[in-house]
Parts: structure tokens; C-alpha cells; sequence
């Protein structure tokens, strides 16, 4: 509904040739993230999820999902100016969800 996975997507560098690919990286990002989310946080648990018609669907994807090791080799590309360009949307977002963006909680001490 918020199009974040989608925005996230956006922002990861996908090396990978998109005429060989099965998966786009949207689908790859809301993959990892909805099984993070389901509290799988090993990608060994994609051998057996990348079936599961439910994970598909929530995906968008109207076959198998992608592999243990394409979600490694896909990882690796990540870098910490990507990682904090990922904040700064769910920041945004967070943000957004006020009416008032809130004021600034300083912690004593």
C-alpha cells in the first residue's frame, strides 16, 4: 500500500542482467523483507519458502521464488550509502504518518 518495497528496490544497485533474470529486484527485496518479517532471518529458509504459495502471492509472483544463493549474490551488492538511503525512506515515512511531523524527544542524561 505504501510502495515502500518498491522504493527500497530503487535504491539497490542489481548488477545481475535483467534478459537472464527470473526475479525483478522488487520482488527479490519484498521476498527478503516479508520473511525477515515472518522471523526467518537465514537464507537457508528460502530453500523451502521460495515455494510457498502464500510468500508468492504476497510477492506478486506467479512462480517460485528466488534461491538461497541469488539472494546471497544479491546481498553482497549492498553498501552503507544504500543501506542509509534506506533509512532516510522509512524515516520519511515515519515521518509522514503525523499530522505534525513530532517534536524532538530529548532524552535526560
Amino acid at each position: 500500500k505504501l510502495q515502500l518495497s518498491k522504493a527500497l528496490a530503487k535504491i539497490i544497485n542489481d548488477p545481475r542482467d535483467t534478459a537472464r533474470c527470473l526475479h525483478k529486484t522488487e520482488t527479490v527485496v519484498k521476498q527478503r523483507l516479508y520473511v525477515l518479517v515472518l522471523g526467518y532471518e537465514d537464507l537457508n529458509d528460502h530453500q523451502q519458502l521460495r515455494y510457498d504459495l502464500a510468500l508468492q502471492t504476497a510477492t506478486d509472483s506467479e512462480h517460485q521464488l528466488a534461491s538461497q544463493s541469488t539472494l546471497c549474490r544479491f546481498e553482497k551488492h549492498a553498501n552503507g550509502e544504500q543501506a542509509v538511503q534506506m533509512h532516510e525512506i522509512l524515516i520519511e515515512q515515519f515521518l509522514a504518518s503525523f499530522r505534525k511531523p513530532p517534536k524532538k524527544n530529548l532524552v535526560p542524561g
